[in-house]
């Protein structure tokens, strides 16, 4: 039987052709999502059952069966009252609408929900994509709408679902994107019963594909120093290179126009060899001030406020690093915090690290923005911190940015400026010895330790892995700093 088309594979189609392809005939060949992914998806799925609450009259139709819930939602039409994952099909076409509204005047609105905290392009085009398919089963549907979370909602303990959740009305916009159906929809279906994967190569509408379930497979003929790892390349300068059939950074043309950064890149990596500005380290270098603190948080964010006083998405920190050094080459004073229990760690973690952190000397960390968010978020939850944070913030020293604006490069880093790229690059240290090794998986383990059941044994294993975690970043600071006073007295 042929393939209905539906909305995740409208929008497959509609990003990737090759991709529309792989997904009905050959999924196998698709990776599973990523841990973070998957949790990424759980929490649509939550928002999704937690918005129904929005029509409390509403009547769920049981997705599970294909044929039962078209079935079902032809004779819960007649109800008049809002349907949860109303599914319908026409032709070949096939949707199902998180929520189905009626209009009181004979038809019917739609309502996209997604756990995200603003309205996409993406989550127009979903929804226009479900009215033109009820549309085509002779169901009047007059608006569109799209529900997200509404980021500015502050938690106060009482939870008030009308402020947490924010309606946007898309039917306009809608409209102009449901001109394109009558052309993309044919071609679609016709991909889709191929016998072959359509050619697609990579190319500038790849831009961004990290989101992208096929980028791996599409790049493994790409040699390891690729084009698409040129730095700053804000301009999608390598798929335009892969478009005029240049891969490899050694090929690229000496009279193509690259910027600075890429130029250096070009020359280490036809070279071999490490850029460094010694001049700018060194200014780097001469702008900190003793003591130093070597600080990092772990954070984690749930669309839902995780504790009274935080907003959805708010990132709250669980656990920092602070490592103190007193003079150069002193040895390293560590302090650390990790939460252990389900209170708020904020106000805990926060009076223990103004304990440690003193109010003189540079505070280093790697992408100031993160930490400085963490803090002044700190300030506004409590008051009593704000002077004491204000004395941080004025001492935070960013160590990315000498790799930011490459006073240091190495071809080993392949185009990243990630602290796991750098610190290899530079030290030779890596995270390869850790079971916790990325800032994405920190916050899984927290929230395994709060929310899983598991025994004292394996929650004091997760517990020392994060701690080693954390404590690995700050300590790759320190060596950073070491390596670059080495470098400027080579």
């Amino acid at each position: 039987m042929a393939s209905y088309l539906s909305k995740s594979k409208y929008i497959s189609g509609h990003r990737c052709l090759k991709l529309l392809w792989t997904y009905v005939n050959n999924k196998s060949v698709i990776p599973p999502p990523s841990t973070t992914a998957q949790y990424i998806l759980d929490q649509g799925t939550d928002i999704g059952i937690l918005a129904q609450k929005l029509f409390p009259t509403g009547k769920l139709i049981d997705p599970s069966n294909f044929w039962g819930s078209i079935n079902t939602t032809k004779t819960c039409l007649n109800l008049g009252i809002p349907l949860f994952e109303a599914a319908i099909t026409s032709d070949r076409l096939y949707a199902r609408a998180d929520i189905l509204a009626p209009d009181n005047e004979g038809g019917w609105y739609i309502y996209e929900v997604k756990s995200s905290a603003s309205v996409k392009e993406e989550h127009i085009r979903d929804v226009a994509f479900q009215r033109y398919v009820f549309t085509h089963a002779k169901l009047k549907i007059t608006k569109c709408f799209v529900i997200v979370i509404n980021s500015s909602y502050l938690y106060d303990g009482d939870f008030k679902l009308n402020e947490f959740f924010r309606i946007e009305d898309v039917t306009e916009k809608a409209d102009a994107i449901s001109e394109q159906f009558d052309n993309e929809i044919p071609t679609m279906l016709s991909v889709m019963d191929s016998p072959s994967c359509p050619v697609v190569s990579l190319g500038t509408y790849c831009k961004g594909a990290r989101y992208c379930e096929m980028i791996e497979l599409c790049s493994a003929d790409l040699p390891e120093q690729n084009v698409t790892t040129l730095v700053a390349d804000n301009e999608g300068t390598g798929m335009k290179l892969i478009m005029d059939g240049i891969y490899d950074i050694k090929d690229i043309p000496e009279d193509y126009e690259l910027n600075r950064k890429q130029e250096i890149q070009r020359k280490c990596t036809i070279e071999n060899i490490a850029y460094i500005d010694s001049i700018n380290i060194k200014g780097f270098l001469d702008s900190l001030e003793y003591p130093l603190y070597f600080l990092d948080f772990e954070t984690v964010q749930k669309a839902f406020p995780m504790f009274p006083y935080s907003h959805p998405y708010q990132q709250i920190p669980f656990q920092y690093s602070l490592h103190r050094v007193d003079y150069p080459n002193a040895e390293p004073v560590h302090f650390e915090y990790l939460n252990n229990d389900d209170k708020d760690p904020r106000p805990r973690l926060f009076a223990k690290l103004r304990d440690e952190i003193g109010t003189k000397g540079s505070v280093l960390v790697y992408y100031d923005e993160f930490e400085k968010s963490r803090l002044k978020e700190a300030s506004q939850f409590m008051p009593e911190y704000s002077e004491w944070i204000e004395n941080v913030l004025e001492r935070i020293v960013d160590v990315f940015e000498p790799f930011k604006n490459l006073y240091y490069y190495s071809p080993a880093q392949n185009g990243s400026l990630s602290l796991k790229k750098v610190l290899p690059a530079l030290t030779g240290v890596t995270y390869d010895d850790l079971e916790i090794r990325c800032g994405e998986d920190a916050p899984r383990a927290y929230q395994r330790c709060r929310e899983a059941q598991l025994t004292r044994e394996e929650y004091d294993h997760l517990y020392s892995e994060m701690l080693k975690y954390c404590s690995r970043d700050t300590e790759a600071l320190i060596r950073i700093i070491q390596e670059f006073r080495k470098l400027i007295s080579a």
